[in-house]
């Protein structure tokens, strides 16, 4: 399922364009998008959850019912470069590698890695500049998650940069 938001704006439109193209031409089995979430704590653990409506927030960590589940978590700050805002973004994927590469003896981490950053590479207004895999991936969250197979969590971390429509 991918969840996105009827006419965003700034960031947001941005953000689900490249959660569209991403859920598209991924086509993994069992695969859920969120767009941009927001960091939420409870208890000593802090999580990243989607806003639903009203005040409502689902959490979005793993779920072992999906293959591949992403999400994108924005920088507190935007840079301003007239006339573009830039914002630092991690695009956050939690794979069940043995379900989306069953054919793959090995774990097909890099595989999967691949496929992500080949289609990330083709989009202009978002600039990769480091990838962080495992527990470093989630390192903005306090979680319980474990990056052992048949999981893994991958972060591709970079700047998006978008024009405020006046």
């Amino acid at each position: 399922m991918n969840h996105t938001k009827e006419n965003p704006e700034g960031i947001d439109e941005k953000i689900q364009l490249l959660q569209n193209k991403l859920y598209t031409k991924l086509d993994y089995d069992k695969m859920t998008a969120y767009g941009r979430v927001y960091k939420l704590k409870k208890g000593e653990k802090t999580f990243p959850a989607f806003f639903k409506e009203g005040d409502d927030y689902k959490d979005v960590l793993l779920d072992d019912s999906k293959n591949c589940q992403f999400f994108f978590f924005e920088n507190s700050r935007t840079r301003y470069e007239s006339p573009l805002n830039i914002t630092d973004v991690k695009i956050i994927f939690l794979l069940n590698l043995k379900n989306l590469k069953p054919d793959i003896p090995h774990r097909a981490d890099e595989e999967c890695k691949i496929e992500i950053q080949e289609i990330l590479n083709r989009i202009k207004f978002f600039k990769i500049k480091s990838i962080d895999k495992g527990q470093r991936a989630l390192s903005d969250f306090i979680t319980d998650f474990q990056d052992m197979q048949p999981y893994h969590a991958i972060s591709f971390n970079g700047t998006l940069r978008y024009q405020i429509n006046c």
